[in-house]
């Protein structure tokens, strides 16, 4: 008789850490400093109300944003928004980059292959 053991489901985190190939690691996207920028980003927004309202004037749209926030926490709030999207830009030019590395280096092997076949002929 075969016993199903029950497993507690991982976390991404603890998913994306074991799908990691070694020889790969250091083109992996850097999911912990992204979550800890969200993650920060989410404490922040979570004590700021903010409403977006439209409304047309003189056949003019204009939007307004009424909020509860203060000065200081709304340039936190921003602070985290423009960190995040470095962040994320840096670590989407990083990966790009790996691959690139790696379709070049396939790229020179290949040629390299069909060179020495012309050779052998």
């Amino acid at each position: 008789m075969l016993l199903l053991r029950r497993t507690k489901k991982k976390k991404f985190s603890e998913l994306y850490q074991s799908s990691i190939q070694p020889e790969w690691k250091r083109a992996y996207f850097d999911y912990q400093t992204i979550r800890v920028v969200l993650s920060t980003f989410k404490v922040l927004s979570q004590h700021s109300i903010q409403a977006e309202f439209e409304f047309q004037f003189e056949k003019e749209n204009k939007v307004y944003l009424a909020t509860n926030t203060d000065a200081a926490l709304l340039n936190s709030l921003r602070t985290y928004q423009h960190l995040f999207w470095i962040i994320f830009n840096q670590q989407f030019t990083k990966v790009n980059r790996f691959f690139e590395y790696k379709l070049f280096d396939l790229c020179h092997k290949w040629i390299n292959i069909k060179l020495n076949s012309h050779m052998l002929k």
